[in-house]
């Protein structure tokens, strides 16, 4: 009997050893190991100079980990970024509802957008104001990295703006809400219908085949889609627009890991008008995989879109915080992934001289002087 117990008690002392071989061994190796995460917590409660926010090193953890996986649609979003994401993936937008862009020499901010029913549209903000300051930091280039973090301001605290108008300086407070985006903006235009995208969100196919009814494809000589500075990744309703354009087929492909390829199919074809689409960098995401499906059915004027290829979902923890995921790849009908070059238009549209002098003088182009737009109604008006 007491041979046994000193031989348990051995095999105890053998056991405890490799454990703590092997976690001595994991503290020190290249991976993560919970064994090592509490060292370095421990080490450095005990050691750092300074005071440590243990609630942000936390954070930092994730978001290094989803960080280091070098994907522009997977990362860790704080409780107010999340909130932001989600009111994003509804077709909206939370801020203040300023677009704006450096004037000349990146000495200020021009605004060259104010969005209907935003806190900027509220209190009187015009499209080129001038922004000086903003919560006392210069807006100059120099404090370009400060300056973004304010104007994103996704805390939702209220930020002071110092606004030069013609020759008088204004104060104004914004605190940024949730806008209600218009999916669209449409208007006819020497006989052609023109659909300027804002956004999309759930009904959107709905509106738009609404106002193609009542305008009446047989009094257009055709149609253009402005699909510039958009992005989305509400993928069923990129499927319903495409299906007001084209016959029975398959409009594109998503590519998920855990569904495979996912066909987005059409059947209706309702609308056989003429088209043309706008793009430039900025159509991103969904709205490539609408440029994909429709490159066939019209002509592509403009810049490369984004090359963004993928499609992302928000997932919600339960402690308020989320993260967004890559989560499918857009490919063409025929399988082809999307290029991160993009998409290349049919005839290439650079902005003339005279538009960057408009969005400098004024912040922004009108439809006159609009040379993307002026080409497509040319082009239109020659079929």
């Amino acid at each position: 009997m007491k041979r046994k117990k000193i031989f348990i008690g051995v095999m105890l002392v053998c056991l405890i050893g490799t454990i703590i071989f092997f976690k001595e061994k994991d503290l020190f190796n290249g991976y993560f190991s919970t064994v090592k995460l509490q060292f370095l917590l421990n080490y450095i409660s005990d050691n750092y100079l300074y005071d440590v926010d243990e609630k942000l090193g936390e954070e930092g953890i994730y978001t290094g980990y989803l960080e280091a996986l070098q994907s522009k649609g997977t990362y860790y979003l704080n409780k107010n970024q999340l909130k932001t994401a989600k009111i994003r993936a509804e077709g909206n937008e939370f801020g203040v509802g300023l677009k704006l862009m450096w004037g000349i020499d990146e000495q200020f901010l021009i605004v060259v957008e104010v969005a209907n029913n935003s806190p900027a549209s509220k209190v009187g903000m015009r499209v080129g104001d001038c922004i000086i300051k903003i919560n006392d930091v210069q807006a100059i280039s120099a404090n370009g990295e400060k300056i973004i973090e304010l104007i994103n301001n996704e805390a939702g605290e209220s930020i002071q703006y110092e606004i030069k108008r013609d020759q008088a300086l204004l104060n104004i407070q914004l605190t940024p809400e949730e806008i209600v985006l218009e999916d669209f903006k449409e208007e006819v235009i020497e006989d052609i219908l023109y659909i300027k995208f804002n956004t999309v969100k759930e009904g959107t196919s709905s509106k738009l085949d609404t106002v193609i009814k009542q305008v009446g494809p047989e009094n257009c000589k055709g149609i253009i889609l402005d699909l510039r500075d958009v992005t989305t990744d509400n993928i069923k309703e990129i499927n319903k627009i495409s299906d007001l354009f084209l016959d029975e087929g398959t409009a594109f492909k998503v590519q998920t890991k855990q569904e495979g390829v996912v066909l987005y199919t059409t059947k209706e074809g309702a609308y056989t008008m003429n088209m043309i689409l706008l793009t430039n960098q900025q159509t991103k995401g969904g709205m490539e995989a609408l440029v994909l499906a429709l490159k066939e059915r019209g002509q592509i004027l403009g810049g490369n879109t984004g090359g963004d290829a993928y499609l992302s979902q928000i997932i919600t923890f339960e402690d308020g915080t989320g993260m967004s995921v890559a989560s499918g790849k857009i490919s063409d009908r025929y399988g082809e992934v999307l290029s991160e070059k993009g998409i290349e238009p049919d005839v290439r549209l650079y902005i003339s001289e005279q538009e960057r002098i408009a969005i400098f003088e004024k912040g922004y182009i009108s439809k006159e002087e609009d040379s993307y737009l002026r080409e497509a109604i040319k082009r239109l008006k020659s079929l």
